[in-house]
């Protein structure tokens, strides 16, 4: 894997530290925290913290060092994961994932891919929650360009496999791209390879230009 240049922000690593965000947006940073050993220190450490503070406020919590389990907070709970091997392994090998990606994605029930546009397919993780946050596989096949467009909510892509960039930058396997409804832009997938990302949203993508008015009765998922 290429070196992993773009992360969450430390709001978003702090949060998942703490277990408070939603589970489709946990899942997202769960694996990015699996694919990146900076994030994964990046966490330990605000663990640590959150630990000693509640050991400060509580005299009867255990003064030893936590049990860090990184993974265990996704929605499924990682600790029961041995069952979905299988399944873990057969979801790798199909798309090419990351193993660790492929045994928390094994967890969930399986999904076909749904067509979304030229060239574009996505998949269905985790419906959205409370917080209206929902999960989905994004395939994109070479040098697709998305729509011009901008968000009602965040959408927080990982990536797992292939490229693409827009004009923020370049997005490898393990990068990380946060954006919201402050955001426009118009992600093109790299010509050398077919490009998999795990995303969380809230809402639904604004399309951009005359074009996208008349594609967006059309972009649902």
């Amino acid at each position: 894997m290429n070196s992993i240049t773009h992360h969450p922000d430390e709001a978003a690593l702090i949060d998942y530290a703490n277990d408070t965000l939603d589970e489709a947006a946990s899942l997202v940073i769960a694996a990015h925290v699996a694919l990146c050993p900076d994030c994964q220190r990046s966490v330990r450490a605000f663990e640590c913290i959150g630990g000693a503070l509640l050991g400060a406020l509580d005299p009867n919590t255990s003064s030893g060092s936590p049990d860090f389990h990184l993974l265990d907070r996704t929605p499924a709970n990682l600790d029961h994961a041995s069952a979905a091997e299988p399944a873990a392994a057969h979801a790798a090998a199909e798309t090419n994932l990351p193993s660790a990606v492929a045994r928390m994605l094994a967890l969930y029930p399986a999904q076909n891919w749904k067509w979304l546009g030229p060239g574009i397919r996505w998949k269905p993780v985790l419906p959205a929650g409370a917080d209206g946050v929902r999960a989905f596989l994004l395939k994109a096949q070479p040098g697709t360009q998305m729509p011009q467009h901008t968000h009602e909510g965040i959408e927080w892509t990982q990536v797992l496999t292939g490229a693409f960039k827009h004009q923020f930058g370049h997005y490898d396997p393990g990068d990380f791209d946060g954006a919201d409804e402050n955001v426009n832009h118009r992600p093109i997938v790299d010509a050398s390879g077919e490009c998999i990302c795990l995303v969380a949203m809230r809402g639904q993508l604004q399309l951009q230009g005359f074009a996208g008015r008349l594609l967006q009765p059309f972009v649902r998922f």
